[in-house]
C-alpha cells in the first residue's frame, strides 16, 4: 500500500462560507470523506470540460477545413485610374 498524505485545510468564516455550508450538511461523515468526494467531482468536472474544448475544438477546425469556398475563377479586375479631381471630388463626398 502507497503512503498517504495528511495536508492541514483551513477554511475562513467569510470566504468559505458556501463550503462550511456544505460540510455541514453531511455531519454523519468525517470532514475527510466529504473533503475528498468534492476533489473527485472536481477533477471529473475539469476532465469533462477539457474534453468537450478538446471536441469543440476538432469540430471548428473540421468545419473550417472542409469549407465550401466560393468560387471565383471567373472574376475579373478592372483597372481604373482616377484623375486628381475625381478623387478630390470623392472624398468631398465620402
Amino acid at each position: 500500500m502507497g503512503e498517504g498524505i495528511r495536508k492541514p485545510i483551513y477554511l475562513s468564516k467569510i470566504h468559505d462560507r458556501d463550503l462550511i455550508s456544505y460540510f455541514k450538511r453531511y455531519k454523519g461523515y468525517s470532514f475527510s470523506h466529504v473533503a475528498r468526494e468534492l476533489m473527485r467531482d472536481g477533477v471529473k468536472h475539469r476532465q469533462m470540460e477539457k474534453q468537450e474544448r478538446r471536441e469543440n475544438v476538432l469540430q471548428m477546425s473540421h468545419k473550417v477545413i472542409h469549407k465550401k469556398h466560393p468560387e471565383f475563377s471567373a472574376t475579373q479586375i478592372k483597372k481604373t485610374e482616377l484623375s486628381n479631381e475625381e478623387i478630390e471630388d470623392k472624398l468631398d463626398n465620402f
